[in-house]
Parts: structure tokens; C-alpha cells; sequence
């Protein structure tokens, strides 16, 4: 989880999966989505950045290989 400053009206923050590994080193993919409705993906990049106003955010990746699909989620407040 992660607290943020706000910076005025809505603030970057950047949602990093880079810790994600495959044990057969298949390729993975990136979806990003948010509690307000912003999505990111799917992608073969490991992170993402959503504008978020003041407030409390719950965002989750989800991780595939194709055949497996791995899911986590994190609590963004903005302050």
C-alpha cells in the first residue's frame, strides 16, 4: 500500500509489477485497473501510471503467462 501527496488537482502515481517472475520464464502480461474505472493494458510492460485526485484508490494487476493468471491488488491514498 502506498500513501501519496497530493500535487493540486490530480497526482501521477506510477504502479510498478517489475517483482513478478514466470518459473518457466514465459513471456507476461499486464493489466492495471483501478477502483475509479482507469485501465492500463493488457501490456507487456510491468508498470503503469494513473492521475488520481485526493482520496483512497484500490488498484490490482493482473499477471499472465497465458496459462496461469496471478492477481494482487494495492490501497493508493492520495493525500
Amino acid at each position: 500500500d502506498q500513501t501519496v501527496p497530493s500535487i493540486g488537482f490530480s497526482t501521477l502515481v506510477t504502479i510498478d509489477a517489475s517483482g513478478s517472475t514466470d518459473p518457466e520464464n514465459d513471456t507476461l502480461t499486464y493489466t492495471f485497473s483501478s477502483s475509479d474505472g482507469q485501465s492500463v493494458g493488457p501490456q507487456s510492460g510491468s508498470s503503469a501510471q494513473f492521475f488520481f485526485a485526493p482520496g483512497t484508490y484500490t488498484v490490482t494487476v493482473s499477471v499472465t503467462d497465458g496459462e496461469f493468471t496471478d492477481t494482487d491488488t494495492a490501497i493508493i491514498t492520495v493525500t
